[in-house]
């Protein structure tokens, strides 16, 4: 249980600093050049990024090879891949709202697939 406990602490300090640079790295680029749409889609990728760790780590707390394993797995899975599309097309939405469509805006898109990639990675190495 204490290993569970301090490998919830090291994840969410390392969520944490994330946020920190995230917004820091954002507001920076607002102060210099005027450029919003980072923060923004940081903002709303980042929540997903914690629903895709928090459902490894369910996963990982209820496997087992009974049924309710299995419903556990399923779940954790569907999670995942509802957050995933979820991040993408609120940020798609926001893009096509503002008209940021055009070529400097539209990088920004890759936010989240790399936030993703970390609550993946974080989610493996500390369940």
């Amino acid at each position: 249980m204490e290993k569970e406990k301090r490998n919830l602490y090291i994840a969410l300090t390392i969520f944490f600093t994330l946020l920190l640079i995230g917004l820091m790295v954002g507001l920076i680029l607002y102060f210099l050049n005027n450029i919003s749409e980072f923060i923004i889609i940081f903002a709303i990728s980042y929540p997903f990024m914690l629903i895709t760790y928090f459902s490894l780590r369910y996963v990982y707390l209820h496997f087992e090879n009974s049924s309710k394993g299995k419903i556990s797995f399923l779940i954790g899975y569907i999670l995942r891949f509802v957050s995933i599309i979820g991040a993408l097309g609120f940020s798609l939405l926001y893009l096509y709202l503002t008209s940021g469509m055009a070529a400097p805006q539209i990088y920004y898109i890759f936010i989240a697939p790399i936030l993703f990639t970390i609550g993946y990675i974080i989610g493996i190495l500390f369940k």
